[in-house]
C-alpha cells in the first residue's frame, strides 16, 4: 500500500483526497485557507519587463494544515510547497 500522503508530492489543482496517515480510516480536510506568497523575482520581472511578462511566470510558495478531527485520532499534517499558474488541461494558449 503506498504512503497515504504521496499524492501531495505531485502537482494538483485541488487538495487530493487523502486518507489519514495515522488511523487510515478517515480523510484529511483543509479547514482553513492556505497561506500563499508570491515570488519576489517574479514581481520584479513583471514590473521591469511588463511587455515581456508571461502569466506562467507567476509562482510562489504556500503553507497549510490538513486535519482529521475524529475524536480518537485528531491528526494534523503541515503542508508546504511551491505553486504556479498553469494552463488548464486541454486549454490552448
Amino acid at each position: 500500500m503506498p504512503y497515504p500522503l504521496l499524492a501531495l508530492a505531485d502537482e494538483f489543482v485541488d487538495v487530493p483526497d487523502l486518507i489519514c496517515p495515522t488511523c487510515r480510516i478517515g480523510h484529511l480536510t483543509a479547514p482553513k485557507q492556505w497561506v500563499i506568497g508570491g515570488d519576489t523575482a517574479m514581481r520584479q520581472a513583471r514590473h521591469q519587463r511588463p511587455d515581456d511578462f508571461e502569466p506562467d511566470w507567476i509562482t510562489g510558495v504556500c503553507t497549510g494544515i490538513l486535519e482529521f478531527l475524529r475524536d480518537t485520532c485528531q491528526e494534523r499534517v503541515a503542508v508546504t510547497g511551491d505553486w504556479r499558474v498553469a494552463m488548464p488541461p486541454g486549454a490552448t494558449g
